[in-house]
């Protein structure tokens, strides 16, 4: 299992599939990421010194994960063309004038 949080966003991925969560992150950190066997952070500019290097940090954004409703599936659909706007076809060019 593969597990990114991105605090700026909120949003937290796992698996590649992405949801806007609400949740609290150390303000030092700008991401942080689990492979499934080693996780590591981003820190913002300017900050150091936090180290994940078990799962067990990322347990509490998996929790919120699950818990948060995935995004709406929107289907694509076929462009429709106002009523009233006719024929789909260009214009024809005006008469040149002599």
């Amino acid at each position: 299992m593969q597990i990114t949080i991105i605090s700026d966003d909120h949003v937290i991925i796992v698996d590649g599939e992405a949801r806007s969560c609400v949740f609290e992150i150390d303000e030092r950190v700008r991401a942080a990421h689990w492979d499934g066997d080693v996780g590591f952070c981003e820190h913002r500019p300017g900050h150091d010194g936090i180290a994940w290097v078990d799962g067990l940090a990322f347990a509490p954004y998996l929790a919120i994960w699950l818990e948060t409703e995935p995004p709406a599936i929107i289907e694509p659909t076929e462009p429709q063309a106002p009523e009233d706007a006719g024929p789909l076809s260009p214009p024809k060019p005006e008469p040149e004038e002599e």
